[in-house]
């Protein structure tokens, strides 16, 4: 049975310094409360299922953004993207005009 580990210590081993490996961590908390008590029809744990499809694509040296798909739930909801996008930067008044 995979486990959360070996899938990050294997994306580790390609990924850049500087990616965000906590986005994957991120990812399976939020993957592992919304699988909570659900099984494929296998009758296996539905994120064992998500944890394999996320294997698979590392094994493929996928980028952050597929791994990170790769863990969320097929019914969608959430963008890869909200859970890679650093915090948001307090925005900048509008300028003034001169007179």
């Amino acid at each position: 049975m995979l486990r959360f580990d070996d899938l990050q210590a294997k994306v580790a081993t390609y990924m850049p310094p500087e990616a965000d490996l906590e986005a994957i961590s991120r990812a399976y908390v939020y993957s592992a409360t919304l699988h909570r008590n659900r099984f494929t029809r296998k009758g296996e744990p539905a994120l064992q299922h998500a944890l394999e499809v996320s294997n698979i694509l590392a094994e493929m040296r996928l980028d952050l953004r597929c791994i990170v798909a790769g863990l969320l739930p097929e019914e969608g909801g959430t963008e890869p993207t909200l859970l890679l996008a650093p915090p948001p930067v307090a925005q900048r008044s509008p300028r003034r005009r001169r007179r």
